[in-house]
């Protein structure tokens, strides 16, 4: 049912690559490293030893395909000058996860499909286990074990853009944003098929999924952003961490079973009254539950919540 519902929304075919956004994508078949400007589409798995920093506008297609940076130190794309980057996907191709602890990390494991529970099935209720196997739709970027912030994606200037409209970040580990990490900058996302999930934060303040640092944005139009985790002793956010002048605005999506050592969900830290935190009020099913402890949003110093 998963796979029929999903060729309603991808494009499928090699020639409907010029189907995004009439972007025409020409095929990347270098298995070592991406692409660092211009429009491809992955034509191969990519296995890069180091990450890309962007040297221009990017358009990229996962086109079901994997980047795996196989635990290296690194974010896997930095995007530190005013580009954009806008992430697609265009196959209904199924990857496979396991949960390797309690709401802890996914890894990448296409052999293991045994009892697979799908991404899109996951809830309130869901529990999370070690060894829970999970089936994801399109295109992953995985395998960060980054020393500082953002295990997928680093985002480093107020002029950058970055989209994720198809594709997903799962299975990246990082001292803060263990999938991705704003630091200046816009992210959103977008595709109704887009997870960032079963990523980690394991040293510093937390945001398991996303960490949106001062004066950044975030938006969340669709996806979703599920069982991430925060593992340090302050662990926060396992979802997402909003820091000080940090702006985030659901629109629409599910954020469900993320889990910290102190409040899992959403973490609002030493924002002010005034700061923007907007539309937090569709698909919220582990808003006020599920996770290791604590509730499921969490403001501070007068951060303001609207429905």
């Amino acid at each position: 049912l998963l796979l029929l519902l999903a060729a309603a929304f991808f494009c499928g075919a090699a020639a409907a690559h010029e189907n995004h956004d009439g972007i025409t994508f020409q095929p990347w078949t270098d298995s070592k490293k991406l692409p660092s400007s211009g429009n491809y589409y992955l034509d191969v798995d990519v296995k890069p030893s180091d990450h890309v920093k962007l040297t221009g506008n990017l358009n990229l297609c996962l086109n079901g395909h994997i980047v795996d940076i196989n635990g290296e130190k690194n974010s896997i794309i930095v995007v530190d000058k005013a580009y954009t980057l806008n992430i697609y996907d265009c196959t209904a191709v199924s990857h496979y996860f396991t949960v390797t602890e309690d709401y802890g990390l996914w890894k990448l494991d296409d052999t293991k499909t045994n009892g697979a529970i799908d991404i899109v099935d996951i809830n309130a209720d869901t529990d999370l286990k070690k060894g829970t196997v999970i089936r994801v739709i399109g295109g992953v970027i995985t395998g960060s074990k980054e020393d500082g912030g953002g295990g997928a994606l680093y985002l480093d200037d107020s002029g950058c853009k970055v989209n994720l409209y198809g594709g997903n970040i799962i299975g990246n580990s990082a001292e803060d944003g263990g999938g991705v990490y704003i630091d200046a900058g816009t992210f959103t996302m977008s595709g109704i098929w887009t997870y960032i999930a079963g990523n980690e934060a394991r040293k510093n303040h937390g945001g398991g999924g996303v960490f949106v640092d001062d004066d950044s944005k975030f938006v969340m139009n669709d996806g979703g952003i599920i069982g991430n985790s925060a593992t340090c002793d302050s662990g926060d956010g396992g979802g997402v961490y909003l820091r000080y002048h940090g702006e985030f605005t659901m629109n629409d999506g599910k954020i469900i079973g993320n889990a910290a050592v102190s409040e899992e969900g959403i973490q609002f830290y030493r924002m002010k009254k005034g700061d923007r935190v907007s539309n937090l009020v569709s698909n919220m099913e582990n808003m006020l539950t599920s996770g290791k402890s604590g509730g499921g949003v969490y403001m501070d110093d007068n951060a303001r919540f609207t429905k």
